[in-house]
């Protein structure tokens, strides 16, 4: 599975939800509630699909502004999308033709687009700027909690819950790190788990029962008290309530 870069997203649009929220409004109670509304036994029934990319995405020529007159003369004087290869969205601004399958979830209703979000102080580093969008807090590199780790770590819904997000790229994105440990995917189309044997073995069981062995025997001792033993131990038992949940 390639990593989803800009080129390939125009190509093919997005049927979801596409996100670079900030912190802040992602603390709001209201949105919040909105976005963990629903239940069911384990999650709430809505999820959401975060679609980070990674480099950067030229906003102008996804949500273009026909309306603002210096977009073709002098923003995109060799770049620009002709007008009428663009979808019209209020007479104002029109979607790169790439992301027409958009189209039809805009028409019932289900899309919100926000344009030209930022921060305050922009960072003249790519590097740092990418960073400050995953931990959603600007000026700080000393800081490599991610957001969507952060929400995870201290919403008392999901508490206790072995699989509360995954992170599906060929590296953990920053976005995940933190001090709950999160699934990463590298190779969605290779991730595969059923119930046999093996898998029951891999698992396994917590010490002193007849099977007790695989991840949750040998993660469920007692840690010893040297550097990082927590850590790993907190992990292991982590990755095997999460395959668990799983299969």
């Amino acid at each position: 599975m390639n990593p989803l870069d800009r080129r390939r997203f125009l190509q093919l649009g997005a049927a979801g939800l596409v996100l670079t929220p900030t912190i802040p409004f992602l603390r709001n109670p209201i949105f919040r509630r909105a976005l963990y509304a629903g239940s069911c036994d384990l999650l709430p029934s809505k999820k959401m699909l975060v679609i980070w990319q990674r480099g950067g995405n030229d906003g102008v020529n996804t949500i273009i502004p026909y309306g603002d007159s210096v977009y073709s003369d002098t923003t995109r004087p060799t770049l620009f999308i002709p007008e009428a290869q663009a979808i019209d969205l209020n007479g104002f601004c029109a979607m790169h033709p790439a992301l027409a399958p958009l189209s039809e979830i805009r028409a019932a209703g289900d899309l919100a687009i926000f344009h030209r979000v930022g921060y305050g102080g922009q960072s003249r580093s790519h590097f740092s700027s990418q960073q400050y969008w995953e931990t959603g807090e600007p000026g700080n590199l000393g800081n490599e909690t991610g957001w969507v780790n952060n929400i995870i770590s201290n919403d008392a819904t999901l508490i206790g819950h072995p699989f509360p997000a995954a992170s599906v790229s060929p590296q953990y994105q920053m976005l995940f790190q933190g001090p709950r440990v999160l699934s990463h995917i590298s190779l969605l189309g290779e991730y595969t788990l059923g119930s046999d044997p093996e898998d029951v073995k891999l698992i396994g069981a917590l010490p002193g029962m007849a099977s007790g062995s695989g991840l949750l025997g040998i993660y469920s001792q007692p840690a010893n008290p040297q550097l990082f033993n927590g850590a790993i131990k907190e992990t292991g038992l982590a990755m095997a309530s999460g395959l668990d949940h799983l299969v």
